[in-house]
């Protein structure tokens, strides 16, 4: 009986230690949102998605000039790095980028004017959360509010990398924000 006890308790600490392990590995590949206060690797984590190499996300936001909507695509690189690849903006007017100092090809369609093919390298993205650009993330069909996990007024950095669920916090709707929120 000693010795059925003695196994259920070392089972127990085994599979206590593998949640342990599993909270503290880092997961493979996150696109995520930290506060920019202290820099890129010490400023806090506000959200995580689970994301690829390859894969692609926007970020949404009412232009401060023309206030029209803004939908900018990144693509994650092999390297981990963001590239800025197509933007769309609701009208063309004051303030509006053409998109034609480099690489980019301009049409207009329903969606407004699209420049494709930009390919701007950016690494991390630096910004300032905005209160009257109402910043949007939308990763994986799953849309986040920066000014909600933020604060508007606040900056953050988007970038890739691995993190781990202990600080994250938790799972909510597929992304993992932190705690409090």
């Amino acid at each position: 009986m000693k010795k059925i006890a003695a196994l259920g308790a070392a089972a127990a600490l085994a599979l206590g230690a593998g949640a342990a392990v599993r909270l503290w590995a880092p997961l493979e590949g996150a696109l995520w949102v930290r506060s920019a206060r202290g820099g890129i690797e010490r400023g806090e984590i506000l959200a995580a998605f689970g994301a690829e190499r390859g894969s692609g996300f926007e970020l949404v936001y009412r232009h401060s000039v023309n206030k029209g909507l803004v939908t900018d695509s990144y693509i994650i690189g092999g390297d981990g790095a963001l590239t800025l690849t197509e933007t769309t903006f609701e009208s063309f007017g004051a303030g509006m980028s053409d998109g034609l100092d480099g690489d980019g090809a301009l049409s207009i369609g329903p969606a407004g004017v699209t420049i494709k093919g930009m390919n701007r390298r950016v690494g991390t993205l630096l910004l300032a959360v905005g209160t009257i650009a109402e910043h949007r993330l939308r990763v994986s069909g799953k849309e986040i509010g920066l000014a909600d996990i933020a604060g508007a007024g606040n900056s953050v950095r988007i970038g890739f990398g691995n993190v781990s669920l202990a600080r994250l916090g938790r799972i909510s709707n597929g992304s993992v924000e932190r705690k409090g929120k």
